[in-house]
Parts: structure tokens; sequence; C-alpha cells
């Protein structure tokens, strides 16, 4: 039995699904070309801008998006374990697992290299080795993140599904 009223219950995992698929999408955006385009300034320019989109992320809107769907993914998947014998129930732990995972990828991997990064002064020697290890690196990582949001908010619609109602 859920730990919420159904009508709640769909309301969080609608929620939880739209904001993995948000963060998701900024994610793949990041992988799929933020990072290619930076790849192809000197590489000054893009420790600066790669530094000026760091300071620029921690905005409200993207901020309330990627840990507020955390908190709507712990709730959902607290639910979710308790009902790991029902079908929508493996998929709310399943969905709130890859979130919660793409999130410590966030602060333990991708916090502290942009922090690194934060701290470099422009122009410095060998600004293009800096930041090709730095870009592989990160890009590397954040595939990682985007695969996992992007199964969080599938699993939260496959968990809708599964009860019988419209994600």
């Amino acid at each position: 039995m859920s730990l919420l009223p159904p009508r709640l219950l769909e309301l969080a995992t609608t929620t939880g699904a739209v904001g993995a698929g948000v963060v998701g999408g900024v994610l793949f955006g990041f992988s799929s070309f933020v990072m290619a385009a930076l790849d192809r300034l000197p590489g000054d320019r893009a420790i600066e801008a790669m530094q000026s989109i760091d300071r620029h992320a921690t905005s409200p809107g993207f901020m309330t998006a990627m840990f507020g769907t955390a908190g709507v993914a712990t709730l959902v998947g607290v639910d979710g374990i308790r009902r790991l014998d029902e079908p929508d129930g493996r998929l709310l732990a399943i969905g709130a697992g890859s979130y919660l995972a793409a999130i410590l990828v966030t602060i333990t991997y991708h916090v502290p290299r942009n922090g690194r990064l934060a701290r470099i002064s422009t122009p410095v020697p060998d600004a293009a080795g800096i930041w090709r290890v730095h870009s592989r690196a990160w890009t590397r990582a954040n595939h990682v993140r985007t695969a996992l949001a992007i199964a969080a908010a599938t699993s939260f619609v496959l968990a809708t599904s599964a009860r019988g109602a419209a994600p």
C-alpha cells in the first residue's frame, strides 16, 4: 500500500518525470553540443566560457529543477521501496535511484572540478592542455549523469503507466 494518497502519488510521479526530463535535457545539451562548441575555442576562452556557464548554472530556476526533482524522487522512491512487490513500486525505486545517482555524480564529480576550473585566472600557460583534460573527463562523466536522469524520467513515466494512469 502506498504511503501517499493516489492523486498525490500520481502528481509526484509526474512531477518527477518532468523534472528528471528537464534536467536530463539540459545535461544532454552539454554532452551533445555545448562541450563540443567550447572545445573549438582557444583554451583560455573555453575556460572563461565554462567559468561563466558555471556561475549562471546555479540560477534559482535550474537549482529548483535539479534539487526539487531530487526531493520528489526521494519521496516517490521511498514509496516505491515500500512496494517493491508492485510493478509501479519497482519502477519508482529504479527512477529515484537513477536520479539520485545523477545528483551524486554532480556533487562528487562535477562540482569539485568546476570549482578547480573557477580558480584558474586566464591567461594561463598551457590553457589548451588544461581545458582538454577538464573537458574530456567532465564530458565523460556528464554522459553518465545524462543517461541516469533520462532513465529516471523514463522509469517515472512507466511507473505512472503501470498504475493505469495517463502520464
